[in-house]
């Protein structure tokens, strides 16, 4: 393609350059001091009840009553679905949805029931999550981190991963009831659960150490979810429940456990994080299949009651003994995306470090409320110290200033292969004024790895940039943070995965697009191409050999027919890695666009994109 090499290479120049520059909808008004309670409200007959307004709720403080200074309605159900980025772009446009987080404690799971727990995990995810929801998945013994996605192929591999424990036996069954779905919260609940179960737990060490680790893990997860602002947060812990007994260990000044369990619960009230505990085994329970057994019935045995107490001192419900679970996910999910928000300001009291009772009433008939019960100003100044609360600690996009990004696999100047961060804030903001810029990488195990701030100025309305990171190969999540003094902060989230090396199979580290700017070729973030210019396409792909690959780029418009793009020889950029090159001249194409490549007429994944021609 004449001229089209010159481009190139002329791109690629660009790319280091630029590498090298120094680099929603209205959100609740949360004073410093102010309390917030989200309230699920849910008619006599199992249905929400959308028409309550702020007088007709009351709310009291150790039985005072209190002013409500904030009041909000958060209908998730009306968010629309139609804002979708294209592959590869992320941006904070869009209203998050529902958050759930799922934790599967196979610490505390016999091996038994391990099939029973994947199926159940999968039955929320496959059934519940909507575009939009953000959804993450952990397990308590692998010592796995949370990181919340959109894309739930994502947590899928986590739930399959998920192995009971085939040191634990079905505790000793209590007599009396048939069981219970989502029971009627108490309006007496204590600072801590009760567990009424006393007498039935097993008090060995191994259990003490594997129940503290599955507390721990909640614990970790309820810290990850609490920055999030004026939300709902909702945790389904899987579990036969902690059957041990804490009490016998609250006397203990330095008991572990008692301790985890406070600051499990300090954590969730001041976060606002609902805990939904779920007993996958039912009513009937589950055997292997291969042993012949049948399965024993599972009645209301010590680590029930913790998993009832669990949800009832956080806010939540419990889905124990009963195999109704399919319609309580329903009403889970249902509680998540419609419920109140109520602000007032904690009554001045000298007794700081006492725990204050939350109660919600409603004038509003034959309405039951769904809330937190307690607060501790003591605690939750004790767990606001530990948790980060800058909005790039938020395991959601923030949408306070517009901002897209287009992660990429891309040869790095050093050697090798980076992540190639190109951005872009604002599109139609005044002036020039200062852009700061966080890149915070996140890794698989929950750890950072790699943190870049810089500055970008905005011109023609954007301030548009680039980061690169030199990552190991893995699955890493990015928080890119931007903000502008006295205008507003932003945050958008990625999840990518970084090339490994010399794959079995062919990978794409995604496409590197590029349009001249004021004569230069800059990185294009939005897919939006002026068709009159020509576009660069760069791209890295992992493989241990191409020798006998074919491999073809090709452009597909409706039901036009497709159309083959000139494609550069592959040039090695170290071993098992490949850099690629094409380009589409002025004036090809008009309107939307889909580049695919193909590997001896496959397509290769990772390696798509959609383009808008105007």
């Amino acid at each position: 393609m004449p001229g089209m090499r010159s481009f190139i290479g002329l791109a690629v120049a660009a790319i280091v350059a630029v590498a090298a520059i120094e680099p929603v909808a209205s959100q609740f008004r949360a004073g410093t001091a102010l309390v917030l309670v989200d309230v699920v409200a849910t008619r006599a007959d199992g249905n929400l009840n959308h028409d309550l307004k702020r007088d007709d709720f009351q709310i009291f403080e150790d039985g005072k009553p209190q002013e409500i200074k904030q009041f909000q309605i958060v209908d998730l159900e009306t968010i629309a679905a139609e804002v979708v980025d294209p592959p590869g772009v992320f941006s904070n446009r869009a209203e998050p949805g529902a958050v759930f987080a799922l934790v599967l404690d196979d610490m505390m799971i016999d091996a038994r029931h391990t099939a029973l727990m994947q199926a159940t995990a999968r039955k929320f995810v496959d059934e519940q999550i909507r575009s939009g929801d953000y959804i993450g998945v952990m397990r308590t013994g692998a010592n796995s981190p949370l990181l919340l996605t959109t894309d739930r192929d994502l947590v899928r591999p986590v739930i399959a991963q998920t192995m009971g424990r085939r040191d634990i036996n079905d505790v000793a069954s209590l007599t009396g009831g048939s069981g219970d779905t989502l029971p009627t919260q108490t309006t007496n609940t204590a600072q801590m659960p009760d567990f009424g179960a006393l007498g039935l737990f097993d008090t060995s060490p191994a259990a003490r150490i594997q129940a503290e680790q599955s507390l721990v893990m909640l614990q970790r997860v309820v810290e990850y979810l609490a920055p999030i602002p004026a939300r709902r947060k909702a945790v389904l812990l899987f579990s036969q429940g902690v059957a041990f007994d804490l009490e016998a260990f609250a006397a203990d000044s330095n008991s572990r456990s008692f301790d985890t369990m406070r600051r499990l619960l300090a954590a969730a009230r001041e976060g606002n994080v609902a805990v939904y505990t779920v007993d996958p085994r039912g009513l009937q329970g589950s055997t292997a299949p291969s042993t012949g057994e049948k399965p024993v019935p599972v009645a209301r045995d010590a680590g029930i009651e913790t998993l009832r107490d669990l949800a009832t001192a956080t806010g939540g419900r419990a889905v124990v003994s009963s195999n109704e679970i399919p319609e309580a996910f329903n009403r889970i999910s249902r509680e998540n995306r419609f419920y109140y928000l109520l602000g007032y300001e904690p009554t001045d009291s000298s007794a700081k470090t006492r725990a204050r009772q939350i109660e919600v009433k409603t004038r509003a008939p034959g309405t039951a409320l769904l809330h937190r019960r307690a607060y501790s100003p003591s605690a939750a100044t004790a767990v606001a110290t530990v948790i980060d609360r800058t909005p790039i600690a938020s395991p959601l996009p923030v949408s306070g200033l517009p901002i897209s990004m287009a992660p990429v696999v891309f040869p790095d100047p050093s050697g090798g292969a980076s992540l190639a961060v190109p951005f872009e804030v604002g599109g139609n903001l005044p002036g020039n004024d200062t852009v700061k810029y966080t890149l915070l990488a996140i890794d698989g195990r929950g750890v950072q790895a790699g943190r870049v701030s810089g500055t970008v100025r905005v011109s023609d309305g954007a301030a548009r940039g680039m980061v690169r990171q030199k990552l190991a190969p893995g699955r890493y999540q990015l928080r890119l943070q931007a903000e502008i003094e006295g205008r507003g902060t932003g945050v958008a989230i990625a999840n990518v995965a970084m090339l490994e090396p010399n794959t079995e199979a062919l990978a794409c580290g995604g496409f590197m697009l590029l349009q001249p700017q004021g004569g230069t070729p800059r990185p294009n973030v939005t897919r939006f191409f002026r068709a009159n210019q020509p576009v660069m396409a760069a791209i890295v792909l992992s493989g241990r050999s191409l020798a006998n690959t074919t491999l073809a780029l090709v452009a597909r418009r409706g039901n036009a027919p497709e159309a083959e793009l000139p494609l550069g020889k592959p040039q090695s950029i170290g071993k098992g890695l490949w850099r690629l090159e094409s380009g589409i001249p002025p004036s090809t194409f008009a309107g939307d666009v889909e580049l695919m490549l193909l590997a001896n007429e496959q397509p290769v994944r990772g390696c798509r994109a959609e383009l808008h021609f105007e």
